[in-house]
């Protein structure tokens, strides 16, 4: 009769342990960032008191359109 390696036995016990650890943090930081988001998306944005009027030319690169906003201070 030859025995077991009690070693094996071992290694898979904490591989699975660690595999549960794991599932278990990633589910609660998956619904931390759940939870965080919806109240990012909950959250009305901030704008500021006046609104910009911007006519953007077709055709008007982003690099442009970037500069030009840059030049009012937006």
């Amino acid at each position: 009769m030859t025995k077991l390696n009690p070693a094996k036995p071992r290694l898979t016990d904490r591989l699975f342990r660690l595999a549960g650890l794991l599932l278990l943090f990633g589910s609660f930081a998956g619904t931390w960032l759940a939870m965080d988001f919806d109240d990012f998306r909950s959250t009305p944005l901030v704008t500021g008191d006046d609104p910009v009027p911007l006519l953007v030319k077709p055709g008007s690169s982003f690099k442009s359109v970037a500069a030009e906003l840059h030049e009012r201070g937006v």
